[in-house]
């Protein structure tokens, strides 16, 4: 299977949006269109897509991280591969990809955060030399209500 990779565009937003949904964050393609608009314009963000024959199979955001404790870092912040497309090499190409991204921009080390129940990608990770470094939990608190 030919892989092309690519910076995330505009043009992305509905299959962006199906992956997620996919990993269980719905969105619409129109939500998905304005998340885009702001991040393709970040400084801290870069996103790519995995494309086979013309169709989006994968996509992933890494972010810049800066922590007082902790120092600079490169983050996956987002990265999702088709489950059709599972554990056919295109998740470990991605790794790769943002791996030398890091590297050329001087980060010193990659970071990705995976939910506890999420089993089969923590093998992953580990297969493709992440080391785990800590479990925690993640605390939310709803500041607003759209529509009120």
């Amino acid at each position: 299977m030919e892989i092309i990779f690519r910076p995330i565009e505009k043009r992305d937003a509905a299959e962006v949006a199906r992956l997620s949904g996919q990993f269980g964050y719905p969105v619409t393609k129109e939500e998905m269109q304005m998340r885009l608009s702001e991040m393709l314009t970040s400084s801290t963000d870069w996103l790519w897509v995995a494309e086979s024959h013309g169709q989006v199979v994968a996509w992933m955001q890494a972010t810049a991280m800066a922590r007082l404790e902790s120092g600079r870092f490169l983050e996956i912040t987002g990265f999702v591969v088709d489950e059709t497309q599972r554990s056919r090499g295109v998740g470990g190409k991605m790794l790769a990809l943002v791996t030398d991204f890091g590297k050329e921009n001087g980060f010193e080390r990659l970071v990705v955060r995976s939910n506890v129940m999420r089993n089969r990608a923590h093998g992953f990770y580990l297969k493709n030399g992440f080391e785990e470094r800590k479990q925690q939990k993640v605390f939310e608190k709803r500041i607003f209500h759209a529509g009120g």
